[in-house]
């Protein structure tokens, strides 16, 4: 449907962009029913990098029923790479202060070329830079490919 310029003309906006469940009808762009009639989803208003795709294709592949944790603008983890919604964990102040134990952490283009992540905070959505955070230097890079990168923590 995307390669067919279908999504384009219902959408108005280009192919590469992703899918990302969301549980407001009120936020939604073009809705999706999955199989459970519950969850709902929303044209993400972003082009998302074809690397950020790879990498979230890849760590579908090898995640092996881990959760993966990812900040709050990357939703091609879940669109391309089919993981389900119940297994990434939005970064927060509170997850990233903790320890992360068999875990990933996906980083796309943003993250790695900005040195910085989206995270909720009591004050609502704000950009951090990822050196604040000492958790997130302690992981092991499983996946890179210059613009996206996933990290394992044993």
């Amino acid at each position: 449907m995307f390669n067919y310029g279908f999504i384009f003309e219902i959408t108005e906006h280009p192919s590469n962009y992703a899918f990302y469940p969301l549980q407001k009808q009120g936020d939604r762009a073009l809705e999706y029913s999955y199989l459970d009639n519950e969850s709902w989803s929303y044209l993400v208003p972003a082009q998302v990098p074809t690397e950020g795709v790879y990498a979230g294709t890849w760590l579908s592949s090898s995640m092996s029923g881990s959760p993966v944790y990812a900040d709050l603008m990357h939703p091609e983890v879940i669109a391309y790479g089919h993981i389900s919604p119940d297994s990434v964990i939005g970064m927060s102040q509170m997850t990233l202060n903790r320890s992360l134990v068999n875990a990933y952490v996906y980083l796309g283009a943003q993250n790695v070329q900005q040195g910085s992540i989206a995270i909720l905070t009591p004050n609502g959505i704000e950009d951090r830079q990822i050196s604040s955070f000492p958790t997130l230097s302690t992981g092991s890079r499983v996946y890179s490919n210059g613009l996206a990168e996933v990290n394992y923590y044993a």
